[in-house]
């Protein structure tokens, strides 16, 4: 939250922490700095802003928060969520006389005409593969995913940027590819935006401004490290990795996604302070 507050008619702010602006930023923040020589950007003395402009009230942070943080209630439930039909879990298959079924699902990758069976497990990719599902866990990370490019743009810059974009884009693909219809689409999509994620909770790390956030920023990077980690050991090692962490895929996909969201919920844009 933003505050101006005059003294003998100019206006007094500061910069504070590690700031990055492009000269030709026309963001509210940009033209905040500018005014710490006591001009505004049309070179006139005094206080001109509206306070009202900069005085939010509190109560959309809390809200945002708590959707936040509701996000992160909901990944860790999708399993007890399939009690009441809320969440999918896989059909029952058959492969070389073998019966599989949840939370040992079995999915047909093909690749250049080739079928590769594999047993990935319980997975955050299967629980939402429902319409209902699906739209819950969209609606929730939404202010997490906005959020996520406002450190981005007073911070780190363009790197910060490119990686999200990549994050964005591939988490969207994630989201209208269900594993169900398209599973070899829906690994690799998984895969990208797992890598690109764990980029991006990298590039934050470096600017963290707490212990907080540095350690919600490594728990995501740990969390997509292991959602390919665990791709990879299903697909060489099957069935016999997911008969013993049928979970795992699950776990690593909340964890990854839970920490990124919290890493949001902690991070405090200080860029701007008021004297």
């Amino acid at each position: 939250r933003l505050e101006q507050r005059c003294l003998d008619g100019r206006p007094l702010y500061r910069r504070v922490g590690m700031v990055s602006f492009s000269p030709s930023s026309k963001s509210p923040a940009h033209e905040l700095v500018a005014l710490e020589s006591g001009h505004d950007n049309d070179g006139r003395q005094g206080c001109k802003r509206q306070d009202s402009q900069l005085d939010a009230p509190e109560y959309p942070v809390y809200l945002q928060r708590a959707m936040m943080i509701a996000a992160v209630i909901y990944l860790w439930s999708l399993p007890w969520l399939k009690d009441i039909g809320f969440t999918n879990t896989c059909t029952a298959q058959e492969h070389n006389g073998v019966s599989y079924s949840y939370p040992y699902c079995l999915y047909d990758f093909r690749f250049r005409g080739h079928d590769f069976w594999v047993c990935s497990g319980a997975s955050v990719s299967d629980y939402i593969a429902q319409p209902q599902a699906t739209g819950l866990l969209a609606a929730l990370l939404f202010w997490s995913c906005l959020h996520l490019w406002l450190p981005g743009n007073y911070v780190v810059g363009r790197e910060a940027y490119r990686s999200l974009l990549v994050f964005q884009i591939f988490f969207g693909a994630f989201l209208s590819c269900p594993v169900t219809r398209w599973p070899t689409l829906h690994m690799f999509v998984v895969q990208v935006f797992c890598m690109a994620g764990m980029v991006h909770m990298f590039i934050m790390y470096m600017y963290s401004p707490s212990l907080t956030t540095t350690l919600c920023a490594w728990t995501a990077i740990c969390g997509f490290l292991g959602v390919c980690c665990t791709g990879l050991a299903s697909f060489f090692f099957t069935p016999g990795f997911c008969n013993v962490f049928p979970y795992a895929f699950y776990f690593f996909e909340a964890l990854g996604l839970s920490a990124m969201t919290l890493f949001v919920v902690f991070w405090e844009n200080r860029s701007l302070r008021c004297c």
